[in-house]
């Protein structure tokens, strides 16, 4: 395999494919118990190299080891040369209004 440093990402939840060289976390969110604590992101390979590309949205996460788990297996991926990568701890998300509600949460925990 070659390893270019990128990776297209599929998110199945959010309906996006990407091609990213990294991705990362926002930090921690408030919300209520149903609601996605933390959110992934995936930067793009275009823009310059001063700043990078935009980040584009990947996915909701439940908690703190969902998206550490997703992130260091998406370096892991990219560090071999993998070419795909189908997100597999985020969330679904129903969105009331304002509030985000993960759907089916006891599938999750």
């Amino acid at each position: 395999m070659d390893i270019t440093g990128t990776i297209i990402i599929t998110s199945p939840h959010e309906d996006v494919t990407v091609n990213c060289t990294g991705v990362m976390s926002s930090q921690k969110m408030k919300g209520g118990e149903d609601a996605p604590k933390y959110a992934l992101s995936g930067a793009t390979a275009q823009g310059n190299s001063l700043t990078g590309g935009p980040a584009v949205f990947l996915g909701w996460y439940a908690d703190e080891g969902q998206i550490t788990k997703e992130i260091e297996e998406i370096r892991d991926a990219i560090a071999k040369g993998v070419s795909r990568y189908e997100l597999k701890y985020s969330v679904k998300v129903e969105r009331h209004w304002w509030r985000l509600k993960i759907v089916n949460r006891e599938d999750f925990q």
